[in-house]
């Protein structure tokens, strides 16, 4: 029988973690907890320090443990992404796939992109679901996920950072005035949107330096399709990708307030059931996704 390999404790000693037990991990893995006992002592005794603090009752990560999960994590994930780019397609990529979208990431541009690469793959089609869900559902084949996705058995795949500026139309800025200050916001009609808790205030940030700013929602929606057609309405201040807006100044369609300013970052990333990983229907649909998202963000 094989022994197990480094990457096998690491894998095991995340879902410890996770799991808050060592029984808890064997379950989800399917080990005896003696085996997981001793993949985690393997591990504490290669790198020479404690991972853990055990009692009869409860288990809690030490300082070195936290920053062996953390590495872990990136260490599996950077992995599963090369096994997925190293194993061959196989047969003809034909079929539907269902992929689930962020509102924003779905603007003329990125659908410009998705004809021509439909265009050149007869026999393959998608279904786009367009969601602000922060649960990555695993009913679809792809997900793309903006912000840092939650722990799931999905394999994530970071595709870079999506930064938000603040844009109005000129009509507004003149009917209302250009803002010179992050603190000149207070004053305008600002275009929020309404989650889980208000949003009663914007983070800007430039060269390092950070503020935050209180500002008043005259229109809150749960949709930035929504948003986005009230900042280009004229009804007040908004924020959208940062390349879109690029897109949108140059054709005069809308104008960058406090410009250098960016009152939002979030890592974007690419989640697919690891089963999936070499169908070569879903395969070309994710080679796609990468490359519109480096065209489509920062």
């Amino acid at each position: 029988m094989p022994q197990p390999s480094r990457t096998d404790d690491l894998r095991t000693f995340v879902h410890i973690i996770r799991e808050g037990s060592l029984s808890g991990a064997a379950r989800v893995l399917r080990l005896s907890p003696n085996a997981v006992s001793r993949s985690l002592m393997r591990l504490e005794n290669e790198l020479e320090h404690p991972l853990c603090v055990r009692t009869t009752r409860s288990l809690a990560p030490t300082r070195e443990g936290l920053s062996v999960y953390a590495s872990a994590l990136r260490i599996l994930e950077e992995l599963s992404t090369l096994e997925a780019e190293l194993v061959p397609v196989q047969g003809e990529a034909t079929g539907s796939v269902s992929v689930s979208l962020p509102p924003g990431m779905a603007n003329p541009e990125f659908t410009r992109m998705l004809g021509a690469f439909l265009e050149s793959r007869p026999g393959l089609s998608v279904k786009l679901f367009l969601t602000d869900d922060r649960t990555p559902s695993s009913v679809r084949d792809i997900v793309v996920y903006a912000g840092p996705p939650p722990e799931s058995e999905l394999v994530a795949k970071r595709l870079g950072l999506l930064r938000w500026k603040m844009c109005a139309t000129a009509e507004y800025l003149e009917r209302r005035g250009r803002p010179e200050h992050p603190q000149d916001l207070t004053s305008h009609d600002c275009l929020l949107f309404a989650g889980d808790r208000p949003q009663e205030e914007w983070l800007l940030q430039r060269d390092g330096e950070s503020v935050r700013v209180p500002v008043h929602g005259v229109v809150e929606a749960d949709d930035t399709r929504l948003l986005n057609d009230a900042v280009r309405a004229g009804i007040g201040i908004g924020i959208r990708p940062s390349l879109e807006l690029s897109l949108a100044t140059a054709r005069g369609e809308l104008v960058e307030v406090l410009p250098g300013w960016t009152c939002l970052s979030m890592p974007l990333y690419l989640l697919s059931p690891r089963t999936l990983g070499t169908i070569p229907r879903v395969v070309e649909v994710r080679r796609f996704l990468e490359r519109a998202a480096c065209q489509l963000i920062d």
